[in-house]
């Protein structure tokens, strides 16, 4: 019997959350925000960033774009 093919689904942060991962303070996360450097989205009144718009922050840090 086949598996199904089941895509990985993205995991999501919360401010406090990626701040945490990141090593910075939840103000420094919003700016990136703010400055359009992480992409984020709201569910009510909190925020989430996708583990893929993480990991496109990051290599655009790696790449010397931010």
């Amino acid at each position: 019997m086949e598996s199904p093919n089941i895509e990985k689904q993205p995991e999501f942060y919360t401010l406090e959350e990626l701040a945490e991962h990141l090593k910075v303070s939840v103000r420094t996360v919003m700016r990136l925000i703010d400055k359009c450097e992480i992409e984020a989205f709201k569910v009510g009144r909190q925020w989430r960033i996708s583990s893929v718009q993480l990991a496109r922050y990051l290599k655009s840090v790696e790449n010397g774009k931010s």
